[in-house]
């Protein structure tokens, strides 16, 4: 594993507010040791007691890169800003590509529910 990322997502409080203002992902970014033992972290949201309002986290664990099948089935031909400008897809290649891509495996964790206590 290379980092754990943590997502926060807040929920809506009232109709109206913009929800992706209260999803941040990745909030924060936990990088791991090289270590074949894993990777263990632990964080704290320093503002959960003054935002007053329960909170979710999500917690996923990347891996480093590798090559993977079908990991970028579109076979994009990235520009220098990361943009996609030429595809080669998959399915329109020879029988002898496997189709590799370098991508970063994760895994994801059950959602970590926190209740803010009412006064």
């Amino acid at each position: 594993m290379t980092r754990i990322e943590v997502v926060r997502i807040r929920p809506q409080t009232a109709a109206g507010p913009d929800v992706a203002a209260l999803v941040d992902d990745p909030w924060k970014t936990l990088p791991c040791p090289p270590d074949p033992a894993g990777c263990q972290v632990a964080f704290t949201d320093e503002s959960f007691a003054e935002a007053g309002r329960d909170a979710l986290y999500y917690v996923r664990a990347i891996e480093a890169p590798s090559p993977a099948v079908d990991a970028d089935p579109f076979g994009c031909r990235r520009d220098e800003r990361g943009r996609c400008v030429e595809m080669e897809p998959c399915w329109g290649r020879p029988d002898d590509d496997e189709c590799l891509a370098e991508t970063e495996e994760r895994a994801w964790s059950s959602p970590i529910f926190v209740n803010h206590a009412q006064p």
